[in-house]
């Protein structure tokens, strides 16, 4: 958990803007975030095998195993960051800086992880959901992450943007 929360700080702290797209992602294609999670969840593990079984592309299938827990483990952080900043908004608390909110979502997360029958449950929704927003940001810059941006931004600011 601790490891969790230092890593919800590297990503705020490193990655700003990245993890802006994460959230408003996360919350605006909600749909899209959960089909791409699920996808990459139940289908990094069958492209390895796949991989695998084709002996030339061994190395490749040895990188993507080792890739798939930590993408699992960053997409909870990111979910856990946005907890985190749903949090703050609830109690009105909105001027609390990320580095603050983003351990405290995490914390929040593993909490909620620890109820039994319901917490492994909670936990699997945002390891999906992290991985979903993870692949949209990283692999669809310019798809559903500037879509989610776009809506999120004054339309002024968009238009400006066009022009140039």
């Amino acid at each position: 958990m601790i490891s969790a929360m230092l890593l919800a700080i590297f990503l705020v702290g490193l990655f700003p803007r990245g993890v802006t797209r994460a959230i408003s992602t996360l919350t605006t294609k909600p749909g899209e975030v959960l089909g791409y999670g699920a996808l990459a969840l139940v289908g990094l593990p069958v492209a390895v095998v796949v991989l695998v079984v084709v002996a030339i592309t061994i190395p490749i299938a040895v990188f993507l195993g080792a890739a798939w827990p930590v993408g699992m483990w960053t997409g909870a952080v990111i979910v856990g960051i946005a907890l985190g900043e749903m949090i703050a908004e609830q109690l009105r608390k909105a001027y609390w800086s990320r580095l603050l909110t983003a351990p405290a979502g995490v914390l929040a997360l593993w909490a909620v992880g620890q109820i039994p029958y319901i917490g492994p449950l909670v936990l699997i929704g945002s390891v999906v959901a992290g991985m979903g927003a993870l692949k949209v940001v990283i692999l669809k810059k310019d798809a559903l992450a500037e879509d989610a941006l776009a809506e999120d931004a004054p339309a002024e600011t968009v238009d400006d943007e066009r022009e140039e």
